[in-house]
């Protein structure tokens, strides 16, 4: 039975993302170039709230991280390594294909005759440095994609993660209690968007 009920609420998850990932793309379709519809059409208007896909994803992390992590009786020392080892195998390698894949298009649509796309900037490689290691506004480089922030923002709770799951997950009440409570009082005192702070609310949606 416990069995059962893991396997039904995983698969709910994954209903969850794939709505979520739809969401998403919706809107990037319908409202990601003002001139692709008119400004009053209703195919317009469906995507509108799209985005908010992906505060839906960070919900679905803030279940399904310590979800999995109980599930392994996690302890840093002996499963801290591996839990990012397989988090970054999990995002980075498509994370890093999307990246050289947006210098590439921006490059070919920039020696297209006609086209008036720029030549990707000077310093490319270390703005993919920097992109590999989620720091390009910290250092004022843009993101090769604006869409990038938000895997910044889940690496960051990846790393969060690592060191307050047992928080999260212990058998005594009074640490679930502080660590929720930080969720909620963090992000009024740390208001910079490139953190994970201002988003905590909605993890801790999942966490709950």
């Amino acid at each position: 039975e416990t069995t059962m009920a893991g396997s039904e609420r995983q698969e709910s998850v994954e209903v969850l993302r794939g709505l979520a990932a739809f969401s998403v793309m919706w809107f990037h379709l319908t409202n990601g170039n003002a001139s692709f519809l008119p400004s009053n059409s209703l195919l317009k208007a469906s995507g509108t709230y799209g985005y908010l896909g992906v505060q839906l994803f960070f919900v679905i992390s803030g279940f399904i991280i310590p979800y999995s992590l109980s599930l392994r009786s996690y302890r840093i020392k002996t499963d801290g390594l591996g839990f990012l080892g397989r988090r970054i195998v999990r995002i980075e390698p498509a994370y890093l294909v999307s990246a050289v894949l947006m210098v590439v298009l921006q490059a070919t649509s920039a020696l297209t005759p006609g086209s008036y796309a720029a030549m990707p900037a000077s310093g490319l490689a270390a703005s993919l440095a920097l992109h590999f290691a989620y720091l390009a506004p910290w250092f004022n480089v843009p993101w090769l994609s604006p869409v990038y922030w938000s895997l910044a923002i889940e690496f960051q709770y990846y790393i969060a993660m690592l060191f307050f799951a047992p928080l999260l997950l212990s058998n005594q009440r009074v640490s679930v209690y502080v660590f929720l409570l930080a969720t909620g009082m963090l992000p009024l005192v740390f208001r910079d968007t490139r953190t994970l702070f201002p988003f905590l609310p909605l993890f801790a949606l999942g966490f709950i």
